[in-house]
């Protein structure tokens, strides 16, 4: 029997920023050197993806810090449904919405993910997600009775950096995707 999950990598060192993978949603991506540079600048998926495991390697440039806006993971933008690391400010998060219901957990930032290739994963699944930095669970996310806070839509990968300064992304891995549109 063949194997019904969806298996993909994208390596900018491969594919530089590849606007037919890729559309802007803020700014000018670019590639430099072996990663995707965003700088002022946000980028999406143009496939849409139904649970699996995500896996970002992203190097955030430095702790999180007043005026910061970065967000690392899966969107649906137009209906506002989200699963992914958030850094607002000082305020480093896992967040997800339905579209209808939030929720945020607060996390803290050691300073070793700053400027250094960083692995963060987010594990989706029927009602859950889990988040995960290079390995270690961080946070979990669930439905909770008749208040849904997992998306059940598909949705795109989504890396996106406000600021101006350097967030680049090494590669980004999925595993397991149910659906892969």
């Amino acid at each position: 029997m063949a194997n019904k999950f969806f298996n993909f990598s994208y390596d900018p060192a491969r594919s530089g920023y590849d606007t037919d993978q890729w559309k802007a949603t803020t700014g000018t991506p670019a590639a430099s050197g072996n990663y995707l540079r965003l700088n002022e600048a946000g980028v999406i998926h143009l496939k849409d993806l139904l649970r699996g495991e995500f896996t970002f390697g992203v190097i955030v440039p430095a702790d999180p810090t007043s005026g910061d806006s970065r967000q690392i993971g899966l969107t649906q933008i137009g209906k506002d449904v989200y699963a992914y690391f958030d850094i607002t400010d000082t305020v480093f998060s896992a967040k997800t919405s339905d579209g209808t219901n939030s929720k945020s957990v607060t996390l803290d930032w050691d300073s070793d993910w700053s400027t250094a290739t960083t692995d963060f994963t987010i594990r989706w699944e029927a009602g859950l997600v889990m988040f995960f930095i290079n390995g270690t669970c961080v946070a979990t996310i669930s439905n909770n009775g008749d208040t849904t806070y997992v998306p059940n839509d598909v949705m795109s990968l989504y890396i996106a950096n406000a600021g101006s300064d350097n967030m680049d992304v090494a590669y980004v891995e999925a595993k397991g995707v149910q659906s892969y549109v």
